[in-house]
């Protein structure tokens, strides 16, 4: 949809008017192919026949280790996970470090309860995030956890993204996210799907304004996934349109049928009883 963007808005200036219909054309093909792949929606995992590859790449699904020996205390700072802005001292119950035992097991956590205040100057808690850095291929992806809790969320996301960034941008700049407070405590895995193009490292995460807002909100992740949702591995890879043979039925990853091949990305090609993954550059 970018390139496309930008080609128009560059060839769009000298452009006959013959031309400016093809590019006009060729935009909506682009606009159509990205409201049914592009966009990174968020919502329930449903695929029951995903790659799971929370251990290989988040060590570990749940009972979160710590890093510290706050054993004993409620709070306390996962291992295996970067945790930047939040640190905030409790009045009674340890420091506020990224993991939360409330529940009797320690649960990935981002919150506050009347002690925003007592965060150190230093710590810019408009962007308290919970993240870990991940290295995947090309595909495409879920990553989400179960929440035990979610309570007076406003400014908070799960997230991937190539860089770390203001809460403010995340909407605008992040691979995908998905607003906390639209997912639901109901033991189902809620959180974000994306498509990489290329092998990239990545952070998956979570993040939040905890300067503004309620004084008291919180959420608490109990089990996290992170799933491969399509195996990773087309059965060919192409730069061009392809010229199939009609009748061929073209779909998204996603089960959308598509009027015509997407302008990058994993597509499905169906003829007849035969199914391709096929990738575009």
């Amino acid at each position: 949809m970018k390139a496309q963007l930008e080609q128009t808005a560059e060839k769009g200036k000298t452009a006959t008017g013959a031309e400016l219909k093809e590019l006009y054309d060729a935009l909506r093909t682009a606009y159509t192919d990205f409201l049914a792949n592009g966009r990174n929606k968020g919502g329930v995992l449903t695929n029951d026949d995903a790659i799971d590859l929370t251990e290989e790449q988040l060590v570990e699904a749940q009972n979160f280790t710590r890093a510290d020996d706050s054993g004993n205390e409620r709070f306390g700072t996962p291992k295996y996970w970067t945790v930047e802005n939040y640190q905030i001292p409790s009045a009674t119950e340890g420091v506020r470090g990224g993991l939360d035992s409330y529940p009797g097991r320690d649960c990935l956590t981002l919150g506050i309860w009347n002690d925003r205040g007592n965060a150190p100057e230093e710590s810019d808690i408009t962007a308290a995030r919970v993240y870990r850095k991940v290295s995947l291929g090309v595909g495409r992806y879920f990553f989400g956890g179960i929440y035990n809790t979610i309570y007076n969320q406003e400014e908070s996301y799960v997230f991937a993204a190539s860089a770390t960034m203001a809460t403010t941008d995340i909407g605008k700049n992040a691979i995908a996210y998905m607003k906390v407070n639209e997912c639901v405590a109901d033991g189902n895995y809620w959180g974000i799907y994306f498509t990489l193009d290329e092998p990239q490292d990545i952070l998956l995460g979570w993040q939040g304004d905890l300067l503004h807002g309620a004084n008291t909100q919180e959420f608490r992740v109990e089990k996290i996934k992170l799933a491969q949702l399509d195996g990773g591995i087309p059965d060919a890879i192409i730069d061009m349109d392809a010229d199939f043979d009609a009748p061929v039925e073209i779909y998204s990853l996603q089960g959308v049928r598509l009027g015509s091949i997407p302008q990058h990305g994993f597509f499905i090609v169906k003829k007849g009883t035969k199914t391709m993954k096929f990738y575009k550059k």
